[in-house]
């Protein structure tokens, strides 16, 4: 699965970013906001996939 473009920032992300005078600062907390903005997807796809197959054990539990 490609989570790339995933990670893109908020208006209120950015707008935090704006007020950061230091250049290497900035750079670093745009790199963290991305990270931050990937795990929370790539947690939310797995709490879906969980969801799922956790609703397909139950429906092949109850047909037995």
């Amino acid at each position: 699965m490609n989570l790339n473009g995933l990670g893109k920032m908020t208006s209120k992300q950015k707008q935090l970013l704006s007020k950061i005078e230091d250049p290497n600062q900035r750079a670093l907390q745009k790199l963290q906001i991305e990270e931050q903005n990937r795990q929370l997807v790539a947690t939310t796809i797995s709490n879906i996939l969980k969801t799922r197959a956790e609703g397909q054990q139950n429906t092949a539990s109850n047909i037995r």
